[in-house]
C-alpha cells in the first residue's frame, strides 16, 4: 500500500497574523478558510488563509479581527461547523463567539467553572448538529446539542474527578483525569476505567481514530488505540516524550512536539516520515482533516509564524522521483496532471483559470529539477530542453560554474533544487536540513564524475545564455546573464586569437550588444585573465573613453600583451573614431564606425572637438618616444583626412565651426605643424601632403611649407645616401611642383642652386625653371649640359600641357556667365608665356653647331606642334638649308596654322560683338520705366482728382498709342468709357 508523503509549507513573507503587537500563540482551531488563534495574553484573532503557488507552494495569512477576551491564556479553541461559532476556554471560562464577526454568539455568551470541553460535528440525525461536551470544575459532564438556532442541554453526568481533557462523539465520551482515562456511555450514563495515566504526559491527548476507536497518549510515550468499551485491538505506537498534539487521518497518526512532526502508519506499525518544524507552541487539524496548522514562536526575535502540513503537492512527488532517477515516471505524472487539468477546464471553463496557473507554476518547477538532474549527470543537450520550459533562476546554474556570479554577491542555493538532497527529508525550508547541506556540485566536480569536460560545460551554458538572453526566463536577471556571457567568452577564447562565440565575429560586436553588466566585477575578472582588449571595449561601453584608449595604447606599444588585440591599427582607428563619431564611439562598435569612416568619400570627413584634447594628449605621448613614432605617424596621417571641425558632441548636430588653421585649437593644421616641425620634418611633410592632395587644403602658406619641407628632405636624403627615401621624395616633390602654383618657386630655386647637391636634381631644377617660364635656361641645362634631348622633349610637352590648360581655363571663363570663383579668377590673370617651350627648343637646336642636334631639329619641324612662334623660328632657320621635305612640311604647317589662327580670331571677334549687342538689347528691355502719376493727375473720363473717391479707389494707366503716357483713369470710369 502506497503512503502519501507530507510536506511543510511556509507562511508567505507578506502575511500578517496580528493587528497590533506580536503575541505568542497558545491555541489554534480552523473553520473553513478561517483560522482562529488564541494567545497567552488573552487575545483571540480571526485569520483568513489561502494556498498560493509561485516559486514554491506557500500559505498566505491575513488577520481580520482581533479581540481581547481575557486577561489569561486562551488554553483551548474549537469550532462548530454547523452552529458556526468558536468556543474559547480561558481561566475556566468558556466563551462562545460568532465565527464570522467574532462577537458574542446569540446562542450563549459563556459558561463559568469549565475545566475542559470538546466539540464534535455529527451527521447521524436528519438535522446536522454539533455535540458540545463540557466538563465543569464541580465534576460534571454536560452534553449539549447545538444547531445554528439553539443550544440544548441533553445530558448531565457526574464525574469522579476533575477532567483534564474530553473527547465526545454521539453516544460515547472519553475523559482524561489526572490519574486515568475514563470511558462514559452517554445513553446509560455509566463509566468505566480504560487505563491508568501513571507515567503518561502531564497533558493528556485524545483524538478519534475511526468511528468507534480512539487514540490516547498513554504511559511510556505510547499512542494507544481503544474502542468504546476500553478494549485495544491493535498494537500501540511509540511516540515522542514531549508531545504537544496528536491527530489522526485514515490510517496515519500525526504526533507533534516542539521540534518534529512524526507521521506513523497504524496498519504498518512504524514511523513513515519525520518533518522538522522547530519551536512549535500550538497545533490543530482542519475540520476536513486535510491540513495541520502549527504555530511556532522564536523567543529571540519574538516572532510567531504559522506552518502548514499537508500531503505533498504533485511537484514534490515528482521531485522525489527525479532524485531516484525515475524520469519516465515523472513524465507520466506530468501527463496525468495535464489530463486532469484538461478535464477540469472542460467541466468548469469559467473557473479553471487558477488551476491552469497552478499547473504551469508547478510544471515549470518540475522542468527545472529535471534540467538540473540531467545537467549534473552530464546530459547537457537534454537538460537544455527542460531549462527552456522551466522557471529556472539562472543564478542556480551560474552558481555551479564557480566564478560567473559577481564577487561578493551573496547567493544561497535553493535547497529545494539541490538534487543530491536525501528524499527522506522533504521540508522545503527545514533549518536542520539546510545547515549541514553541502553546496551543489560545481562543473569541476561534475567533470570528474560525468566525464564531460569543463570546456563542454562552458560551451553549453554560453550557447544557452546567448539564445535565451532576450527571452522571458532571464528577464529578472539580465545583468547576471550578460556578465556571465562575457566571462564565458573570455574563458573559451583564452587559447585562441579569435572570439569563440557564435553570432559575433568580433569582441566589439559582442560588447556593444550588452545592455547591463556588473562593470566592477568584470574589470577584476578581465584583469585576472589578461583580457585587456575586452576590458578596453567594456570601458568604452561604459563611456570611460579615456581609460579605454589608455589600455589600447599600452597594447599597441607592447606594454600589455593580449592575443585578442587586433593590432596597433585598431588603436589608431579608435582615436580617429573618437574624433569623427564621438556618439558612435560610446554606443556602437568601433569596427563598424571605423568601416563607416574608411568608406567615406575623400574630403568629406568632419571632426568634432569633444575628445580633441584627449587625442592630442595621446599624440603628444606617441611623439615623445622613438619606439612609438610609427604610431604617431599613422595617427597624424589619419588626422590629415579630417577636412573640417565642429564644436559639438556629434557631427550630426554641428554648432560652431572650428577653423583648421586656428592655432588655439589643439588639432588644427597650424597647431599640429607647430608640434611636428622642425623636430619631425618627415612626419610634417607627410601630414601636409595628405592635407593638401587628399583633404583639399587650399591654404597657400601650407603649399609653400610643403614644398620647402620636401626640398629639405630631398637634400637630407641625398646627403645621407638613403636611396629608397630619396626616390620616393623626388617623386612627391615633382608632383607638388606640377600641381601647386603658390609655393614660392623663386625661393625654392634659389635654395636648390645654393645646395652642394644641386647637380643631382636636374629634373627638379628644370621643373622649377619651367614654372618660372625660364624655358631657355631649363632647356640649355637639359640639351647642352646633360645632352638629354629626350628629357628636353618631355619638359616641352609638360610646359605645353600647362599652356593648354591655361588657355582652356581662359576660354571657359570667357563664356561662363556665372559667378567666377577665386581659382578661376586667378587663372584668368595668369601670365601666359610669350614664347612656347617648343619654340625655345627649336631655336636652341637650330643655332647649335652640333650636327646631331640640327638633325633632330628637322624631325621636330615635320611635327604639328601647337603654339609655335613661326616668326621666331624662321629668324634662326639656317640660310644654307635646302627646301627639302622637312623644311617644306614646316613651311606648309606654318602657313596653315597662321590662317587658322586668323580665322579663329575673326570668329571670336564676331561672336564677341554679337554677344555684346545682344546684351545691350537685353539690358534695355529689362530696364523698368516708371508710369508717371502726380498729385495733380486727374481722371481722363470724369476729370476729378484720382483720390476724389477715396485714397484706396483703384485707377489705371492707359497704354495706347492714341493716349499720352500720363493718361490715367479711375477703374470704374474706365469700365463705363464707351470709347474703350
Amino acid at each position: 500500500m502506497s503512503i502519501n508523503m507530507y510536506a511543510v509549507y511556509d507562511q508567505s513573507v507578506d502575511s500578517r497574523i496580528f493587528l497590533s503587537k506580536p503575541h505568542k500563540i497558545s491555541s489554534l482551531c480552523s473553520f473553513e478558510n478561517l483560522l482562529f488563534l488564541g494567545t497567552y495574553d488573552g487575545y483571540l484573532l480571526q485569520v483568513i488563509y489561502d494556498e498560493m503557488d509561485d516559486e514554491k507552494t506557500y500559505f498566505s495569512f491575513g488577520v481580520i479581527f482581533e479581540r481581547h477576551i481575557s486577561e489569561s491564556i486562551i488554553a483551548r479553541l474549537q469550532t462548530s461547523r454547523y452552529a458556526e461559532f468558536v468556543a474559547a476556554l480561558s481561566n475556566n471560562k468558556l466563551q462562545f463567539l460568532d465565527a464570522e464577526k467574532l462577537e458574542s454568539s446569540p446562542l450563549r455568551s459563556s459558561l463559568d467553572g469549565v475545566s475542559t470541553f470538546s466539540i464534535r460535528d455529527s451527521d447521524l440525525s436528519s438535522e446536522r448538529h454539533s455535540i458540545l461536551a463540557v466538563c465543569t470544575m464541580n465534576q460534571h459532564l454536560q452534553v449539549y446539542r447545538v444547531v445554528k438556532a439553539r443550544m440544548d442541554l441533553v445530558n448531565t453526568i457526574n464525574l469522579s474527578s476533575i477532567a483534564l481533557d474530553v473527547f465526545c462523539v454521539d453516544n460515547f465520551a472519553v475523559i482524561a483525569s489526572s490519574k486515568k482515562y475514563i470511558g462514559v456511555d452517554l445513553k446509560t450514563k455509566t463509566s468505566h476505567e480504560i487505563f491508568a495515566r501513571t507515567g503518561s504526559l502531564d497533558r493528556p491527548l485524545i483524538d478519534s481514530f475511526s468511528e468507534d476507536e480512539f487514540l490516547l497518549s498513554g504511559p511510556g510515550s505510547l499512542g494507544i488505540f481503544v474502542n468504546s468499551v476500553g478494549q485495544s485491538n491493535r498494537p500501540p505506537l511509540t511516540l515522542s516524550t514531549n508531545l504537544l498534539a496528536l491527530f489522526s487521518r485514515k490510517q496515519l497518526v500525526f504526533a507533534v512536539d516542539d521540534e518534529f512532526l512524526t507521521i506513523h502508519s497504524a496498519s504498518l506499525q512504524k514511523q513513515v516520515q519525520t518533518l522538522v518544524v522547530q519551536n512549535v507552541c500550538a497545533a490543530c487539524m482542519s475540520l476536513d482533516r486535510d491540513f495541520i496548522f502549527m504555530a511556532t514562536y522564536n523567543p529571540i526575535t519574538n516572532a510567531s509564524q504559522i506552518r502548514v502540513v499537508q500531503p505533498e503537492t504533485w511537484d514534490l512527488v515528482a521531485k522525489r522521483l527525479i532524485l531516484a532517477g525515475c524520469l519516465a515516471d515523472v513524465s507520466n505524472l506530468l501527463n496525468d496532471q495535464f489530463t486532469k487539468l484538461v478535464n477540469l477546464c472542460n467541466e468548469r471553463p469559467a473557473t479553471s483559470g487558477y488551476a491552469k496557473k497552478i499547473f504551469n507554476t508547478r510544471s515549470k518547477r518540475v522542468y527545472t529539477l529535471m534540467g538540473l538532474y540531467l545537467f549534473e549527470n552530464g546530459q547537457l543537450a537534454h537538460s537544455r530542453e527542460f531549462f527552456e520550459k522551466s522557471s529556472l533562476d539562472i543564478r542556480e546554474l551560474l552558481n555551479r560554474y564557480v566564478d560567473l556570479l559577481p564577487r561578493g554577491y551573496e547567493y544561497s542555493a535553493d535547497p529545494s533544487l539541490h538534487i543530491t538532497t536525501s528524499p527522506k527529508a522533504v521540508s522545503e525550508s527545514s533549518p536542520s536540513i539546510t545547515e549541514d547541506q553541502s553546496p551543489p556540485c560545481n562543473i569541476f566536480n561534475l567533470a570528474e564524475t560525468t566525464g564531460v569536460s569543463v570546456t563542454e560545460f562552458r560551451k553549453f551554458l554560453l550557447n544557452f545564455l546567448l539564445e535565451n538572453r532576450r527571452g522571458r526566463i532571464f528577464t529578472q536577471h539580465t545583468q547576471f546573464v550578460e556578465t556571465a556571457i562575457l566571462k564565458l567568452c573570455v574563458q573559451l577564447s583564452e587559447d585562441s586569437e579569435n572570439i569563440c562565440c557564435e553570432g559575433y565575429e568580433t569582441w566589439s560586436e559582442l560588447v556593444e550588444s550588452l545592455s547591463s553588466v556588473n562593470f566592477e566585477d568584470l574589470q577584476l575578472f578581465l584583469d585576472e585573465h589578461c583580457a585587456y582588449h575586452v576590458k578596453a571595449l567594456l570601458c568604452r561601453w561604459n563611456c570611460d573613453v579615456e581609460e579605454a584608449l589608455e589600455i589600447w595604447k599600452s597594447l599597441a606599444l607592447g606594454v600589455l600583451i593580449d592575443r585578442q588585440f587586433p593590432g596597433s591599427e585598431y588603436y589608431i582607428d579608435a582615436l580617429l573614431t573618437a574624433l569623427t563619431l564621438p556618439a558612435a564611439f560610446r554606443k556602437h562598435s568601433i569596427s563598424a564606425t571605423t568601416k563607416a569612416v574608411s568608406t567615406m568619400p575623400l574630403g568629406t570627413l568632419v571632426g568634432c572637438t569633444v575628445y580633441a584634447e584627449l587625442v592630442a594628449r595621446h599624440l603628444e605621448g606617441l611623439l615623445a618616444s622613438a619606439k612609438s613614432l610609427p604610431l604617431a605617424d599613422t595617427l597624424v596621417c589619419r588626422l590629415a583626412s579630417i577636412t573640417s571641425w565642429n564644436n559639438a558632441s556629434s557631427s550630426t548636430h554641428p554648432t560652431t565651426a572650428v577653423s583648421s588653421t586656428n592655432g588655439k585649437f589643439v588639432l588644427s593644421t597650424d597647431a599640429l605643424l607647430k608640434r611636428l616641425h622642425p623636430k619631425h620634418p618627415d612626419m610634417a611633410e607627410n601630414y601636409l601632403w595628405l592635407r593638401i592632395f587628399k583633404a583639399g587644403d587650399k591654404e597657400s602658406s601650407h603649399h609653400t611649407l610643403l614644398a620647402e619641407l620636401q626640398l629639405q628632405l630631398l637634400l637630407k636624403y641625398a646627403e645621407s645616401k638613403d636611396g629608397e627615401k630619396l626616390f620616393r621624395q623626388r617623386l612627391r616633390f615633382r608632383y607638388t611642383l606640377s600641381h601647386l602654383e603658390d609655393c614660392q618657386t623663386e625661393k625654392l630655386l634659389a635654395s636648390l642652386k645654393s645646395s652642394s647637391s644641386a647637380d643631382l636634381f636636374t629634373e627638379e631644377y628644370v621643373t622649377l625653371l619651367g614654372k618660372l617660364n625660364k624655358y631657355d635656361e631649363a632647356l640649355r641645362a637639359l640639351v647642352l649640359r646633360e645632352k638629354n634631348l629626350g628629357a628636353a622633349l618631355r619638359f616641352c610637352a609638360w610646359c605645353t600641357n600647362i599652356e593648354l590648360h591655361q588657355r582652356l581655363t581662359e576660354h571657359s571663363t570667357l563664356w561662363n556667365h556665372q559667378e567666377i570663383d577665386e581659382p578661376v579668377a586667378r587663372s584668368r590673370h595668369m601670365k601666359i608665356p610669350k614664347s612656347n617651350a617648343y619654340t625655345v627648343l627649336l631655336k636652341l637646336l637650330l643655332t647649335s653647331n652640333d650636327p646631331s642636334l640640327l638633325e633632330q631639329s628637322k624631325k621636330l619641324l615635320e611635327m604639328e606642334i601647337p603654339f609655335l612662334d613661326f616668326v621666331e623660328i624662321l629668324k634662326v632657320l639656317p640660310d644654307d638649308w635646302e627646301i627639302d621635305p622637312a623644311v617644306s612640311a614646316f613651311l606648309a604647317n606654318a602657313m596653315k596654322a597662321t590662317l587658322i589662327r586668323e580665322s579663329k580670331s575673326n570668329i571670336e571677334l564676331g561672336l564677341t560683338t554679337q554677344i555684346a549687342s545682344a546684351s545691350r538689347i537685353e539690358a534695355a528691355v529689362s530696364t523698368s520705366h516708371g508710369l508717371p502719376v502726380t498729385d495733380a493727375s486727374k481722371c481722363l473720363q470724369c476729370h476729378l482728382p484720382l483720390n476724389a473717391y477715396g485714397d484706396l479707389r483703384p485707377f489705371a494707366w492707359i497704354l495706347n498709342q492714341e493716349y499720352s503716357p500720363t493718361s490715367v483713369m479711375h477703374l470704374h470710369c474706365l469700365q463705363s468709357d464707351s470709347v474703350l
